[in-house]
């Protein structure tokens, strides 16, 4: 064979491996909470992301639960015929759980089961299937629990349906979802998970285990997370929350403006999950997509603790500068120059003093505010203003607000950002 021929072909098969198509495409969402009535952010938002993977070819779509605030079955019913009136002309398979919303609405357990099968027309709220040799396995909440109840019976389902894929799908991932977390895994599982999962799941390191529940932002890195296992959050399509503790609260400001899906290309050798952005259409960080190498190997894992390790700490940049001023609701407002990170900004600590009759500052308090990156990274401002609690501070009063930015693995400022200034 001549050299150019050779070279033609290992071009050509370069070429072939650059642009080979996926083995299967799957949209990941879920936590609706629609109510079925005029205005409904849920259902509105759901219609917008069916369009968007009806455009990526969308082959199987994983429903994450709480597609019901209520269990209302015209909540499923609306949603059964957005789904057919958007993919009619090339149909996804389903693959969907419930969740706990769907169980509240004072109904016995087995019937808020039934008119959720029926209505969305799925033979159970469990169920397993297998498309292009791929296992799928869904196993709902079996009452309406916030953190889920899985008794032996859910545990029987599991261990079956485990030992079934991994026989009949010996060489791929098993996409296992739930509604609940599998606990100590992902952003969010440390209040929105469910024990059971994580250790049913603790010796099959072949499952890629999503979830809903938390509502937890999908700009975090944590929604993703390996050990044994893979496990990935999925946000939700109605508004974001995350954890407690901070003043702007756990469902802060403008949290609708988080509405959020997956979307996840399947190869041969790795998995590519992409994140998307239902207001704006846009990718979430597209220059990093979660690609999970298959077969996994807990050894080999990307995404564990230890990037951490890897993670620099956000600073202010030079000159920046804060102020305290009150709106025109009389209320106390903190603004200064947003710290920089090569990531994000995921909150801002700080550290209140207080000038007493000795003439020192002495330490009043420690408050913390979520930053705005859950609306979008391109979308935080370059001068976040925070509401302080005015409870804290007395008028005529001097204090010292010492800032300290945190990104969202916990690594902290060296150098925070001080704002003077007396209460009003």
């Amino acid at each position: 064979m001549k050299l150019t021929e050779l070279g033609m072909m290992l071009m050509a098969v370069l070429l072939c491996g650059c642009t080979a198509a996926p083995e299967l495409r799957v949209g990941i969402l879920g936590d609706v909470q629609g109510y079925a009535k005029d205005g409904d952010p849920g259902m509105r938002n759901l219609e917008t992301a069916f369009n968007m993977l009806r455009d990526r070819n969308a082959d199987v779509i994983m429903m994450t639960g709480d597609l019901s605030d209520n269990g209302d079955p015209a909540v499923y019913k609306q949603y059964r015929e957005l789904y057919d009136r958007i993919f009619a002309d090339r149909m996804p398979i389903q693959v969907a759980v419930m969740g706990n919303h769907d169980y509240w609405n004072d109904l016995p357990v087995e019937t808020s089961r039934r008119n959720f099968s029926e209505a969305i027309d799925q033979s159970s709220p469990d169920i397993q299937m297998i498309v292009n040799d791929y296992s799928f396995i869904a196993l709902s909440p079996e009452d309406g629990n916030c953190n889920g109840t899985y008794t032996e019976k859910s545990a029987e389902f599991l261990a079956a349906n485990l030992s079934y894929a991994e026989t009949a799908t010996p060489d791929n991932p098993i996409f296992l979802l739930t509604h609940q977390h599998p606990a100590d895994t992902v952003y969010g599982s440390a209040g929105w998970s469910n024990k059971f999962i994580s250790d049913h799941l603790a010796d099959h390191p072949r499952v890629i285990a999503f979830s809903g529940h938390s509502h937890y932002p999908l700009e975090d890195e944590r929604s993703i997370a390996q050990n044994r296992f893979t496990a990935v959050g999925a946000s939700s399509l109605n508004y974001c929350e995350m954890e407690p503790g901070k003043v702007n609260g756990s469902v802060p400001p403008h949290a609708a403006d988080c509405v959020q899906f997956l979307y996840m290309e399947v190869f041969k050798d790795h998995a590519d999950i992409h994140r998307y952005d239902v207001k704006t259409g846009r990718e979430i960080k597209p220059d990093a997509v979660w690609r999970i190498e298959l077969p996994h190997n807990p050894a080999r894992s990307a995404y564990t603790e230890r990037r951490a390790n890897d993670r620099t700490a956000p600073e202010f940049p030079a000159g920046a500068a804060g102020s305290v001023s009150k709106n025109g609701n009389g209320r106390l407002i903190l603004s200064f120059d947003a710290a920089r990170h090569d990531d994000f900004v995921h909150s801002y600590d700080v550290a209140i003093y207080e000038k007493l009759d000795d003439g020192k500052f002495h330490k009043l308090n420690d408050i913390a505010f979520f930053s705005d990156f859950y609306r979008g990274l391109e979308r935080m401002s370059e001068h976040p203003e925070f509401q302080l609690p005015d409870q804290l501070f007395v008028a005529g009063s001097e204090y010292i607000l010492k800032i300290i930015p945190v990104e969202s693995f916990g690594k902290r400022g060296d150098t925070p950002l001080t704002v003077r200034f007396t209460a009003e």
